[in-house]
């Protein structure tokens, strides 16, 4: 029976991390989904189970967020149980406000793909 291939959740406003997913998936024999809006990571979450979500710290809004963005949405999809999701923002310092889970982990940006790499891996080996 073959095995079934991770499955992550890629939500970064950049455009050009679209040339790099196909990378990704190869280096990381997984399925990625992007996102660019955080109305759709939304949509996303709820019609699908992900292994791994990779958040950045703050998306555009577009439609039904709108008004309301701040921590109340954030803090929804991080606090999802049993996913695990890697938190992308510019400083750390944006990141004192949103104390994420244990299993969680937090990248500064600018990153380079070999790390963000070595993060997922570690993080898809968890039990």
């Amino acid at each position: 029976m073959l095995e079934k291939k991770p499955k992550i959740l890629f939500a970064d406003e950049s455009d050009l991390l679209n040339d790099f997913v196909p990378y990704l998936e190869e280096q990381l024999d997984c399925e990625i989904e992007r996102a660019s809006i955080l109305d759709t990571v939304i949509k996303k979450l709820s019609e699908g189970k992900y292994d791994l979500l990779i958040l950045e710290l703050f998306l555009p809004i577009i439609g039904s967020c709108s008004g309301d963005y701040s921590e109340k949405y954030f803090r929804k999809i991080i606090s999802i149980p049993d996913r695990p999701a890697i938190i992308l923002a510019t400083s750390y310092q944006q990141l004192e406000r949103y104390p994420l889970e244990k299993r969680d982990r937090y990248l500064s940006k600018p990153y380079s793909i070999k790390e963000l790499l070595k993060i997922v891996r570690q993080m898809l080996a968890k039990p």
